[in-house]
């Protein structure tokens, strides 16, 4: 009888085990999910849903190609789209993916106080920048872009492309010494010379930024060795690609907790970074304080290569602050120098090393670009490059906007709905979701561009006033328009009309295939290897 009441009491006891146990997993996957998108919108095929994940598997899967596979669903469906994931706290629970100009234009200027870039992007990005301008919204985002915005006067552009011709004759002469090196290779009679275009560009572009952001002389653009590179230097263009991992890396809230595998690389990294930004700080704050802005230290300032005291962006915020009765922190500062240098350097860079590429596929464009900098700028020693001749070169402009439009250097951005709101298409945003803009997907749609859209013709931006933001989104759109536009173009022209003009030739070593890689921003793979011999 005992044995018989306890045999009853464990199956009792089971049974409630199991009952609990389904429960709670009702409760939670009641709680976690996927939305069900309205019924007359376009989604992936039912293949690539899972009952509980959603679309993510499918969505992780495409990770590194998602720009090229965004572009091919966009041309399917040909009007909004979404994707739903599972409600956790750092997805959205679903994703809308717009690609036409009505709808990027509501999302990033008409309602734009209702998108945000939301807590998904600061959990990849808070620790690399911060309370920075990329990576805030409203009254904070309102102050860095008032401040930054006084980098982009004329005069200060003029300044710019000074440091740009200085840092360029330094790459020239670098160039002509690794020709006529004794290990230089001969081709066709002709001694040449091998280097990875793309990290010169990065380099270049570092030590540009610092010195005109910053007063800070790095000198990286004459190093070519990974090995003695400048640590912040090493320490940026690591982390720069490590980080974006986290998109597709559900384990990397616990990998950092637990300092393992890529977050111990990304942590390391961001020691280098901050150490160097502290100390740059720190000397901003005592120059601030004895009302100079010239940098003192060979550490910080290359052994007092500075701006001579014409700009420091460090020193115009510390002063804003002291006119404004506020204080800023060491931490706020940081953030300021770390967004500046990755806004000054990936961006520009890729860009150069996409329009070499396009160059070298395109040779009538490459001499009618020679050309038009002949006759603007002139040749020879009385030739010149400063920032108002620029202005002058149209065509190279227009070459410049279509490897912009092909290649975009940052080919998608993600925003989230405060509220719920409608489109102007009638889709419905729920509050909290995603809305995807693919800028490389946008530059390469026929409803926008025509037939040739996928072609490479600079010509179709000559006589033409300019595309608008919405429609041509390298540099977004609506309040957030890329304030440092008019420095980008200048040092782009700066950079083809001094290099392509200089008596070196400039030849694609093995061919590239014009394949990229997709991280925060969009390189090319394998970088740019580049064969170099006098002309």
């Amino acid at each position: 009888m005992v044995e018989q009441y306890s045999s009853s009491m464990a199956n009792d006891t089971g049974v409630l085990i199991v009952l609990g146990v389904l429960t709670v997993t009702f409760f939670i996957y009641q709680k976690i999910k996927p939305l069900k998108l309205d019924k007359d919108l376009p989604t992936l095929d039912k293949s690539h849903y899972h009952f509980l994940l959603g679309h993510l598997p499918y969505l992780l899967s495409k990770t590194y190609r998602w720009p090229t596979e965004v572009t091919k669903l966009n041309k399917k469906f040909k009007r909004t789209w979404g994707a739903v994931m599972p409600s956790l706290p750092f997805l959205p629970s679903c994703t809308l993916f717009i690609n036409d100009e009505v709808n990027v234009k509501h999302v990033l200027n008409d309602n734009f106080d209702n998108y945000v870039k939301g807590k998904v992007f600061e959990g990849w990005f808070r620790d690399f920048l911060g309370d920075g301008i990329f990576a805030v919204d409203g009254i904070k985002w309102k102050v860095h872009r008032k401040l930054m915005s006084h980098m982009f006067s004329r005069n200060l552009l003029r300044d710019s492309a000074t440091i740009m011709r200085q840092k360029l004759e330094g790459v020239l002469q670098d160039m002509e010494h690794a020709i006529d090196a004794d290990h230089g290779v001969t081709r066709n009679g002709r001694k040449t010379a091998q280097f990875d275009f793309q990290g010169l560009m990065l380099r270049l572009m570092f030590d540009v930024t610092s010195k005109f952001a910053f007063g800070v002389d790095l000198n990286t653009v004459s190093n070519n060795s990974k090995e003695e590179q400048h640590p912040f230097f090493a320490a940026f263009d690591r982390i720069a690609h490590l980080i974006y991992g986290r998109g597709s890396d559900v384990f990397y809230p616990i990998k950092r907790k637990l300092g393992i595998g890529s977050e111990k690389l990304i942590a390391e990294s961001l020691r280098t970074i901050n150490d160097f930004a502290m100390d740059l700080i720190a000397e901003r704050r005592i120059n601030v304080e004895k009302g100079v802005h010239i940098p003192t230290s060979d550490h910080c300032a290359g052994k007092g290569n500075g701006n001579n005291g014409n700009f420091d962006l460090v020193s115009k915020y510390i002063e804003h602050a002291q006119k404004e009765n506020e204080d800023i922190s060491d931490r706020d500062l940081r953030d300021i120098v770390v967004n500046v240098m990755f806004a000054g350097r990936d961006t520009t860079a890729y860009a150069l090393s996409w329009a070499l590429y396009e160059l070298e596929r395109h040779p009538i464009v490459k001499e009618k670009l020679i050309s038009e900098v002949n006759s603007v700028c002139g040749t020879g020693e009385e030739a010149d490059y400063s920032f108002d001749t620029m202005n002058k070169l149209k065509y190279t402009h227009c070459v410049i906007l279509e490897v912009m439009r092909l290649h975009p250097t940052l080919p998608e951005n993600i925003r989230y709905a405060v509220k719920s709101d409608t489109l102007p298409d009638g889709t419905r945003v729920p509050q909290g979701a995603g809305i995807s803009l693919s800028f490389y997907s946008m530059g390469r749609t026929e409803e926008l561009w025509g037939k040739d859209a996928a072609e490479f013709k600079p010509e179709r931006f000559m006589g033409e006033k300019e595309p608008s933001p919405y429609m041509f989104t390298a540099f977004h759109a609506g309040p957030r328009f890329c304030l440092g536009k008019p420095l980008a173009f200048m040092n782009m022209k700066l950079v083809l009309s001094i290099l392509l003009t200089s008596g070196i030739e400039f030849k694609d070593r093995v061919g590239h295939s014009g394949d990229y890689n997709y991280a925060i921003t969009m390189s090319m793979k394998d970088s740019f290897p580049i064969e170099i011999s006098c002309c």
